[in-house]
């Protein structure tokens, strides 16, 4: 396989990892109540995550994926690429969603 396939595919898998992972943000949104939140109890469910709270598993599924990705081409190892595209599409899935949460 060319590299620049290799690459373009992986373009489109992280793309479509954060399309998903918007979408699902957008999505849990619309269902919430459009009531307002009392001031007392705040609920959990409305508040965003911190930024501390997803560095890490945004840093280390890509950074996994892209070990994986580097061995499933060097080694031409059919497995490995494809856990490798994989975690490509949950890290960006989750970059997705914390982008999409911060907007939203």
């Amino acid at each position: 396989m060319e590299f620049w396939i290799f690459v373009v595919i992986a373009l489109i898998i992280s793309a479509l990892g954060i399309c998903i992972g918007g979408s699902m943000v957008v999505y849990k949104k619309r269902q919430l109540p459009t009531q307002k939140p009392q001031r007392t109890a705040p609920s959990s469910h409305l508040q965003k995550p911190s930024r501390k709270s997803l560095i890490l598993p945004m840093g280390g599924l890509l950074g996994v994926s892209m070990f994986l990705l580097i061995i499933g081409y060097g080694t031409m190892n059919i497995v490995a690429a494809a856990v490798g595209f994989l975690l490509l599409f949950l890290a960006f899935g989750l970059v997705g969603s914390f982008i999409f949460n911060q907007i939203f």
